[in-house]
């Protein structure tokens, strides 16, 4: 019969407590290096995840690790994708093709930036 320290992942200690209205998420690492989430949710919440799960014929762990993908996939295309009009498209198309000129300001400024990290990285160096 194994410790209780050798047990770290007892189903006692994994218990999750659905009475807890908040969810509560906390990762931790187990002996194979995958990670584990537990969450807390209410029973309500709990509930209607299982009989999703149930309906797919899923694993509650199958069915909110495919939801939880699924989502992740989403927000993250969405935040990395740019939307513009085929207007705003044509117009940096064309900004980039034919460039303004540089303005007399920027140039000058461009100019002094490179002389201070010059100056900057010279000073490290010695």
């Amino acid at each position: 019969m194994s410790s209780p320290s050798e047990n770290l992942w007892s189903a006692e200690r994994l218990k999750v407590d659905i009475e807890q209205p908040e969810l509560v998420h906390k990762i931790m690492n187990t002996r194979d290096k995958s990670t584990l989430l537990i969450t807390n949710v209410d029973e309500e919440t709990q509930r209607l995840i299982a009989d999703a799960a149930e309906l797919l014929e899923l694993s509650l762990n199958e069915f909110l690790i495919h939801a939880a993908k699924k989502i992740a996939t989403e927000t993250k295309r969405q935040a990395t994708r740019l939307q513009v009009s085929h207007q705003s498209a044509d117009r940096m198309l064309q900004l980039l093709d034919n460039p303004e000129p540089i303005s007399p300001k920027l140039e000058e400024a461009a100019l002094n930036h490179s002389k201070l990290a010059d100056d900057f990285k010279n000073r490290r160096h010695r």
